[in-house]
């Protein structure tokens, strides 16, 4: 961007990425479009931040409104044309890797409101700012979009350190794709992962009464169990994993994309959070007088009991390897759960943010090719903390990093937890 550029950019143009409470998702393509959610409504604002007449240029859009500065709104879906008051700002939002196609979800006004959330794909028509829905989906009130990731991110560039500058670009990052053909993945509160792609060939969707074609298809499977989901198949039963008095769900979750790998890494930290009372639920009066000692009377109480460590976050990371093959002519999805990551148990310790990053390992000794052949690449899970003390001291946070080398002849996984 040049200076002018940078000063065509007001406050308000990113004062709304911010909230009291939470930070709120936002997109920037490589157009410089900026989607933004609308903080009190499901709409989906976008702003061209730099002048129109650039993005015009582009081979595949272009601007149809030539004043600057462009702004519009995205259309809202059937769900949220009907009943809009059921529905929250968006609280994921992200652009593909091509620019084309834009993903939100939103999730419902109240908890376990019947409606539960919506999750909306939209595309780019024939000019930058004309935008139609593709694809929409309905999740459960209690199992919310977690994480998301667009498959077949862009080849990135790197430099190779010696005499001689060389350039050269990393392998394909992630399982590879039919061309034009978009996929992406979704991680929700009941530790399911969703692979939503378009098929290479056209697949019925037997739930629509007049045989329509679905832009996207839909895998599902579980993250806590060895699971498989085929195209065509009957999938899995979404089951939650519930304990006494209460029941698991995902918080916070990574995905992690491997360099030339069909596997993918998926990283969760899970809650423990009293169960509604409905027919399959323990009623928490009888978990009281079932697990409070008679005999401390004045010492230990029910709420008390309950902030001591019964509710709240696991002191673990959960990992899981999941292939996923789209060139074959049954797609499929397998997961491996893999060994957690424990985290240091404080109950005043909170995670904040959860991340898995990759690169491709690259020997320092000459190696034969058959060796070079053997490992793909590294995983590291990052994850980060902040920890509530006192009030008269400062609030503290550390960063915790794990590392995974994947092997693929071998299958040997290694993990090392540094701080």
């Amino acid at each position: 961007m040049t200076q002018q550029q940078i000063e065509d950019i007001a406050w308000e143009d990113l004062k709304l990425m911010l909230d009291e409470n939470c930070v709120r998702p936002f997109a920037w393509s490589s157009h410089n479009l900026l989607f933004l959610s609308d903080p009190l409504s499901p709409t989906i604002h976008a702003k061209h931040l730099p002048p129109a007449a650039e993005a015009s240029r582009a081979p595949d859009v272009a601007s149809q409104t030539h004043s600057y500065p462009l702004q519009f709104t995205l259309p809202p879906p059937g769900p949220i044309l009907e009943m809009a008051h059921t529905y929250g700002p968006a609280t994921t939002l992200s652009i593909s890797p091509q620019d084309k196609y834009l993903y939100a979800f939103f999730p419902p006004v109240q908890p376990n409101v019947s409606t539960g959330g919506l999750g909306c794909v939209w595309g780019v028509e024939e000019s930058l700012d004309t935008w139609a829905v593709k694809d929409f989906w309905h999740y459960p009130a209690d199992a919310g979009v977690v994480a998301m990731r667009w498959l077949a991110e862009k080849r990135e560039w790197h430099i190779h350190a010696g005499p001689t500058l060389r350039a050269t670009r990393y392998p394909h990052l992630g399982p590879k794709l039919h061309h034009n053909h978009p996929a992406f993945l979704v991680v929700t509160g009941d530790h399911n992962l969703h692979l939503y792609y378009q098929p290479y060939h056209p697949v019925l969707d037997n739930s629509q009464s007049n045989g329509l074609h679905r832009f996207f298809t839909t895998l599902s499977v579980s993250l806590l169990s060895p699971t498989a989901a085929v195209q065509g198949q009957q999938g899995h039963i979404s089951v939650h994993e519930t304990t006494l008095g209460g029941k698991r769900i995902c918080v916070k979750a990574g995905i992690g994309l491997g360099y030339n790998d069909w596997s993918i890494l998926v990283a969760t930290r899970s809650s423990l959070i009293p169960s509604q009372h409905t027919d399959n639920s323990i009623s928490m009066a009888t978990v009281m007088n079932e697990l409070i000692p008679e005999d401390n009377i004045g010492e230990l109480t029910p709420m008390t009991w309950m902030r001591g460590g019964m509710w709240g976050e696991e002191d673990l990371i959960e990992l899981c390897e999941v292939e996923i093959d789209l060139l074959s002519e049954e797609p499929c999805l397998v997961t491996v759960p893999l060994r957690s990551i424990p985290t240091p148990k404080d109950s005043e310790s909170y995670l904040t943010h959860l991340l898995i990053t990759s690169h491709p390992l690259e020997p320092l000794a000459p190696t034969p090719v058959a060796n070079l052949a053997e490992v793909h690449c590294s995983f590291q899970v990052v994850a980060s903390f902040l920890t509530n003390t006192a009030f008269s001291t400062r609030v503290k946070s550390h960063i915790m990093e794990g590392q995974q080398v994947r092997n693929t002849i071998r299958e040997s996984k290694r993990f090392t937890i540094e701080k």
